[in-house]
């Protein structure tokens, strides 16, 4: 008896190795593919410094391109808070692209920008002069856009959501950042 409980034991252990449920484990296995939660990857970010730090550190942590769309006072604060690691990210092969709108006050800045960066004005620019806001992509892998008009609102009140969605920054905000970029001119 005992005997024939080992065998029929024996033959359940030899199909679960052959079943579809252990290969799939073999080959999660293999590529090492890791589980990760939605919460690890995506914040909501109260106050402009929290909007800061987390660019920062997406544009240092950029391998092939930060594509950014942004305001006036936004251009502003690229210059005043990210010049540096914009220009150590350009300098290790990273394409910097920025949309804003250029005024009298943002031109200067638009063409310092333009020593490490492709710049472009969106400022009466046909069918996106309106898709003004704070963007930022990088790499296709990750996105932060405010939700708050920066014009209207204190820094310590500002509001931006962060995520490392691929789907989101590649199929949503890079085509749309592209559309504005295809109709943008370029700086002068």
């Amino acid at each position: 008896m005992a005997l024939r409980r080992s065998y029929e034991t024996a033959e359940k252990i030899e199909r679960l190795l052959k079943s579809d449920a252990i290969k799939e484990l073999e080959k999660l296995h293999k590529e090492n593919i890791k589980m990760i939660r939605p919460e690890e990857l995506t914040g909501a970010l109260k106050g402009r410094y929290a909007m800061i730090q987390q660019m920062d550190t997406m544009i240092k942590n950029a391998k092939k391109s930060v594509n950014l769309l942004t305001t006036e006072g936004g251009l502003k604060e690229l210059v005043e808070n990210h010049s540096n690691i914009l220009k150590k990210a350009s300098d290790s092969g990273v394409k910097i692209q920025i949309a804003a709108p250029f005024t009298k006050t943002t031109v200067d800045i638009a063409k310092d920008l333009s020593k490490y960066a492709n710049v472009r004005n969106i400022k009466d620019a046909e069918l996106v002069e309106k898709l003004i806001g704070r963007v930022c992509v990088v790499d296709g892998q990750e996105f932060l856009v405010g939700l708050t008009d920066d014009t209207k609102t204190h820094p310590t009140q500002d509001v931006a959501l962060w995520t490392q969605s691929s789907h989101a920054s590649s199929n949503v905000f890079e085509p749309m950042f592209d559309l504005v970029w295809h109709h943008a001119k370029p700086i002068k």
